[in-house]
């Protein structure tokens, strides 16, 4: 978005975006950047953003997400990074403009608008604390426990880093594609080089995975072996050389079809490097631990078709669908909301003295 809009870019406007070709991961992923004033002493932009996950945006099948499709607009509607608010104004014709484009264009709009208003007011209310923290303490001093909070993401992946040895790995999926990776450590530096290079060509399907994507799957799986309680920070990704041919599943080239498979093909990458990991004696990290942990919600889905249903049986429901909602986003997001749960959900039935069949 700033390499599109970075020379016309000012407070009162805001840019919406969902193409994988431009850092979006999925189509139905509206991206929303907002740009954050900053005080007259300061020669840093900041931003805001907003990502959320819209119940439609075109395509050939509702929800965007059709198992077949073999082109990216069979999955929807494709936004480059546009502004739809300018000088403070919503810019509803351009909208329902992107929304009405493509051969298969969204089918309520209306939806899509509302939700597009809650992100931008999520965006403001973003805004608003940003500035409140700057008054009470300064733009300098806020600037500098950003960059501290990275300087110390850093360093602390360098330190998981060092403890780590050189490997190459192969994974073929059920097409016939493969994922290939090496990763070189370099212990003094505290630096690893994860090379990508001999993972199959894209295909003409929709098991392929933008580049945006498959660096977050490498930032997911380097900070489960992270020790220290840290945010996911940009600080965590420079001791990190990430190298993807461009052209491969991992980093598709337009035209073709890239995304409703994106997430699978990342959780098999992801699962099978903490596989390795742990077969390797490093002790897993809190999100690891989260991961390991999802596996008990066929039991309750098992439970539902049989009708066996109680006051506690309902809340563990309503956590498995909250589980199942947000369990492909970001893990530090997820770690505090959904620990508690998960350790629940598995130990529930046993302290209860239930013995729960399985399918």
């Amino acid at each position: 978005m700033i390499a599109t809009h970075g020379n016309d870019l000012r407070p009162g406007d805001a840019f919406l975006l969902n193409s994988p070709y431009h850092g979006g991961t999925h189509l139905p992923d509206m991206t929303v950047v907002t740009p954050c004033s900053t005080c007259a002493a300061s020669t840093c932009t900041s931003s805001r953003l907003r990502a959320a996950h819209h119940a439609d945006i075109g395509g050939t099948t509702p929800g965007s997400m059709p198992p077949g499709s073999r082109d990216i607009a069979e999955e929807g509607v494709l936004i480059t990074p546009t502004r739809i608010v300018r000088d403070g104004r919503f810019e509803e014709d351009t909208v329902r403009a992107l929304l009405a484009a493509g051969p298969w264009p969204a089918r309520n709009v209306e939806q899509n608008l509302a939700d597009l208003r809650a992100q931008l007011a999520a965006n403001a209310r973003g805004i608003r604390e940003l500035e409140r923290a700057a008054a009470a303490h300064g733009w300098p001093a806020l600037l500098a426990y950003m960059a501290h909070v990275q300087d110390n993401g850093e360093a602390c992946m360098r330190r998981a880093i060092r403890n780590l040895a050189d490997g190459r790995f192969r994974y073929e999926m059920d097409n016939g594609q493969a994922i290939e990776v090496s990763v070189t450590v370099d212990r003094a530096a505290g630096t690893a080089r994860v090379d990508f290079t001999g993972t199959s060509a894209q295909q003409a399907s929709n098991l392929n995975a933008p580049r945006a994507v498959t660096i977050a799957a490498v930032l997911y799986v380097f900070r489960t072996l992270v020790a220290e309680q840290i945010p996911i920070n940009a600080g965590c990704l420079r001791p990190l050389t990430i190298v993807v041919p461009p052209g491969t599943l991992l980093d598709p080239v337009p035209p073709g079809a890239v995304v409703a498979g994106n997430v699978e093909t990342v959780a098999v990458h992801r699962r099978r490097t903490v596989r390795r990991t742990r077969s390797a004696g490093r002790r897993p990290g809190n999100d690891e631990q989260f991961h390991v942990r999802q596996r008990p919600l066929p039991v309750l889905r098992d439970h539902r078709r049989r009708g066996r249903r109680g006051p506690g049986l309902r809340r563990r429901e309503r956590r498995a669908d909250a589980h199942d909602q947000f369990a492909a986003h970001d893990p530090e997001v997820l770690e505090a909301r959904f620990r508690c749960c998960c350790v629940s959900l598995h130990c529930a039935p046993l302290r209860r003295g239930r013995r729960l069949s399985r399918r």
